[in-house]
């Protein structure tokens, strides 16, 4: 740390021991890494200041929790994407790594702090799909800082995600700029009872005279 006098310009950055002029200091730091840390208070030569009465010893065990969460800074996991392609009704993964803006995991170890509000907009054809068509779900991992998301679209075609934090859209370690992923859905196996058919054959007509129907076929969905 950096001393300097309570009447220097500076004196109240962080890293600094500020002496006040009446025998007093005050310390300010800053760290950028979560975690526990040891924390002592020590003379230039060395020797270790001494706590007052009924508290406890150095060194002291100071506990660095990580800052807000950055859209910037979160990122989609690349070791679980979502894949090119799926089937309709079929539950696919993938999983947002929520970080602060030093790089740290967004770990709300503390009881009663609430999680972040990532949101996934699906695209299809320039339109938004509703929510209940995507059956989208995340969890948190509150302990290790990430969510999983799982989503189950039930409509056949091309999709375009996008996982965004505050309106921000995630990137991943490739990509910082923002990732879109695509992914095509096809149609479930056929359903019997949701399928259609129609056309004059229905209807019967002259012996020797070819006859058409046409099949509507349809999934479950």
């Amino acid at each position: 740390l950096t001393r300097k006098m309570a009447f220097e310009e500076g004196n109240d950055g962080v890293n600094v021991i500020r002496d006040e002029g009446d025998g007093t200091y005050t310390g300010t730091y800053v760290v950028d890494k979560e975690g526990r840390y040891r924390l002592d208070v020590v003379t230039l030569d060395g020797q270790t200041i001494k706590v007052p009465p009924g508290e406890s010893a150095w060194p002291a065990s100071v506990v660095a929790y990580a800052g807000g969460t950055s859209a910037a800074h979160s990122l989609l996991d690349v070791a679980a994407q979502l894949p090119a392609s799926s089937v309709a009704g079929a539950t696919v993964t993938t999983r947002i790594l929520a970080r602060d803006s030093n790089g740290n995991a967004q770990c709300y170890a503390a009881e009663g702090v609430d999680g972040d509000a990532f949101e996934v907009v699906a695209i299809m054809g320039g339109d938004v799909v509703p929510s209940n068509v995507v059956n989208l779900a995340l969890t948190q991992n509150r302990a290790q800082g990430y969510y999983d998301v799982s989503m189950a679209p039930t409509k056949a075609g091309k999709y375009d995600f996008s996982f965004q934090l505050g309106g921000v859209v995630l990137g991943t370690i490739f990509n910082s700029e923002g990732a879109i992923k695509t992914m095509t859905v096809r149609a479930a196996a056929l359903n019997a009872g949701l399928s259609t058919v129609s056309g004059p054959a229905l209807l019967g007509g002259p012996v020797g005279v070819a006859a058409t129907a046409d099949v509507l076929a349809r999934d479950v969905y």
